[in-house]
């Protein structure tokens, strides 16, 4: 649970770094949130090398 509650707080933060860029700026780059938001949610839910090519 507790892992689990540390993952909600750090996608929280970088959803919400996210919103707040692209509410400056609509063509913001915001890659790197993203792709670290992409890499937790894969670890979260476990998935393999060759499900993340699939996924994408």
């Amino acid at each position: 649970m507790k892992k689990s509650s540390q993952y909600s707080l750090e996608l929280n933060f970088r959803v919400n770094r996210i919103f707040s860029r692209k509410k400056e700026n609509p063509q913001a780059d915001t890659c790197a949130f993203e792709k670290k938001i992409n890499q937790m949610v894969y670890e979260l839910y476990g998935l393999s090398g060759v499900e993340i090519t699939y996924g994408d």
